[in-house]
């Protein structure tokens, strides 16, 4: 039988938006317990992308068939490193655009 064709903005609209909330309350945290001293504009900086990179996250994730369990754990991870992951890719491809022959094979 086929699977029901499934509108995620839907069901981000009726549920998922909790998500990034969640991801912008457990960056909010971190700072607090590791950098409480960070001035209110970088705090607002790191809890807006985590807040940006859980909504992506929630985007990629919520159409897979894991466990609700894991896709929470994942979300709430994502909300907690986000400064670490996006920080990651800007990394990556300003050494991609540098010398892209080192990534591709040909």
């Amino acid at each position: 039988m086929e699977e029901p064709h499934r509108n995620l903005f839907e069901e981000f609209i009726n549920g998922g938006w909790i998500v990034p909330i969640m991801g912008g309350l457990a960056m909010f945290t971190r700072i607090l317990v590791t950098d409480p001293s960070l001035h209110w504009l970088d705090q607002l900086k790191k809890i807006g992308i985590a807040i940006i990179a859980t909504t992506l996250a929630w985007f990629l994730i919520e159409p897979t068939e894991i466990s609700s369990f894991y896709k929470a754990m994942c979300y709430g991870l994502t909300g907690f490193i986000s400064p670490e992951i996006i920080g990651g890719l800007v990394n990556f491809g300003e050494k991609f655009s540098k010398d892209p022959d080192k990534y591709i094979n040909k």
